[in-house]
């Protein structure tokens, strides 16, 4: 506070110097088993994973902070001044895929993955919950075989047939198309793997050489 002019015998009164206690944003990342954005008991945290905070403050100062989750999977950025901040899941937790965020408890923004923006705070204001769901990858398997009692039962004995080429197809949980195809395993295996959930189809795009199109049977 500075050009303060006093006179002879005058007091300067009421030169004051307000405080402001601090916010946080908090949260959690977790492993989401049903996939609905909400973590349930039994649900498991992930520790180790980064979390950045970003945004620019009451005084016009940018932020920029990265921290670690904790083993329980939680986080917490503390001591913030009043502002507009956006916290970021920015790697994606080893074998998970991304699941559903969660704006806290003083509102916000998600729809872009990994992603709570427009968390606005005041002073002494705890915004709590800001979660990041993830989910595990599903998979689609099966066999091309030798039916020999046309029965489309694949019983001991019956020959996988490796090389054929199958095609997945379909549209996951975030509207985006599918189509992968791949070969059968020596076994007359194929696998699948690393699926988003949705609604898939497998096809059996070439006939095996010197076989006839047996009976199809829907899995699990």
């Amino acid at each position: 506070i500075s050009g303060i002019v006093v006179g002879a015998g005058q007091t300067s009164t009421d030169n004051n110097f307000g405080e402001v206690l601090g916010s946080s944003i908090s949260g959690l990342v977790y492993c989401d088993d049903n996939n609905d954005g909400i973590r349930q008991p039994g649900e498991v945290g992930l520790g180790g994973v980064p979390v950045r905070l970003q945004g620019t403050n009451d005084l016009g100062q940018p932020v920029d902070v990265t921290i670690n989750t904790q083993p329980d999977g939680s986080y917490s950025f503390t001591g913030l001044r009043p502002g507009t901040y956006s916290v970021t899941e920015t790697a994606q937790p080893a074998g998970k895929l991304d699941g559903k965020e969660t704006a806290g408890s003083t509102g916000g923004n998600t729809g872009v993955n990994e992603v709570i923006s427009n968390i606005v705070l005041g002073t002494n204001q705890s915004s709590t919950d800001n979660n990041f769901g993830e989910i595990l990858p599903a998979a689609v398997t099966g066999n091309v075989y030798c039916d020999d009692n046309n029965d489309g039962i694949k019983q001991a004995g019956e020959v996988g047939l490796g090389g054929v080429p199958v095609r997945l197809q379909g549209t996951n949980d975030l509207g985006q198309a599918v189509d992968v195809t791949i070969n059968t395993q020596p076994d007359g295996s194929y696998a699948f793997t690393g699926l988003r959930p949705g609604t898939y189809s497998v096809t059996e795009t070439a006939q095996p050489a010197g076989k006839l199109d047996g009976k199809e049977t829907a899995g699990s």
